[in-house]
């Protein structure tokens, strides 16, 4: 299907984006921020700005470099080396915590996928990594999975057979970094509330009123060649959909979902309409 993004602009000129407060609606609360486990639209949203893998997905479709700095693979694509950069750092909930982002992260998150009691959802799409099945159903430890830590900020990861999608899952939420001490530290909770929710993305998860809205800051930990350009998003819960385009026309959000016969309804608005084939869903924004 067919989706579109939507800018409005003045003129020829480009929107000044840089310290824009952003509102944008969502139908409902994210059930879960917990990106090993999350699934639902509203979670996977938060989930894509709050955290980063070792890799992600550019404006343009293209894959780009996370916590990696760089990567190399081998001829038969079974085996990844990921240099990790040693300034990208974890912001947990409270004044001044942090921590180093280091390939133990990565390793811990795809041991708890492998973890029948964790019971992710996504455990079959990293089934090629080595020992993946065999871990999940408990017939080998989970030190025996194909992934493991060389040094702090070397992560090997060993495949039992190539997957031309393999860097591609990298960039999903499952593959996000899990640190092992602030995980055990919320007793159960990860992701349930913002005392339980770290963050080593571009924006961290400030407050968080159930049903009502979720707000987001700029991280001032996130490093990136892609700056950051608001400075804060609020996600406000609205349930009635088809109230959405009336909120953006009025400027009472400045992003929502939009798709093929809802943009018919503001184009005559003067926005700029953009195509992206083979998506899910775009984003409408208010730029001016």
């Amino acid at each position: 299907m067919a989706v579109f993004s939507l800018f409005s602009v003045t003129g020829c000129k480009e929107p000044v984006l840089t310290g824009k407060a952003f509102v944008y609606y969502i139908e409902a609360d994210p059930l879960n921020l917990d990106p090993q486990l999350a699934e639902d639209n509203q979670s996977l949203l938060v989930i894509r700005n709050i955290f980063e893998g070792l890799l992600r997905k550019e404006a343009d479709g293209s894959l780009g470099l996370g916590v990696a700095k760089s990567y190399t693979v081998n001829e038969t694509g079974t085996h990844y080396e990921f240099s990790l950069r040693e300034d990208a750092v974890w912001h947990f909930p409270g004044e001044g915590e942090s921590a180093p982002v280091t390939a133990e992260d990565f390793v811990y998150a795809f041991r708890r996928i492998f973890d029948s009691t964790t019971r992710s959802p996504y455990a079959e799409d990293f089934f090629c990594i080595q020992n993946g099945q065999e871990v999940l159903n408990g017939t080998l430890p989970a030190e025996e999975l194909g992934i493991y830590a060389e040094t702090p900020y070397l992560l090997v990861m060993d495949l039992e057979y190539a997957d031309p999608l393999f860097l591609e899952r990298l960039t999903s939420a499952p593959a996000m970094p899990c640190n092992e001490d602030f995980f055990l530290s919320t007793k159960g909770k990860y992701g349930l509330n913002v005392k339980a929710t770290p963050a080593n993305g571009p924006f961290y998860l400030r407050n968080w009123t159930a049903d009502t809205s979720l707000f987001l800051k700029s991280n001032p930990n996130y490093i990136s060649d892609s700056p950051v350009l608001a400075d804060s998003v609020t996600l406000q819960v609205q349930s009635d959909t088809s109230r959405w385009i009336d909120g953006f026309i009025d400027q009472k959000a400045d992003a929502i979902l939009c798709s093929g016969p809802a943009v018919e309804q503001i184009l005559h608005k003067g926005y700029q309409t953009e195509s992206f084939d083979d998506t899910v869903w775009g984003l409408v924004f208010q730029l001016e």
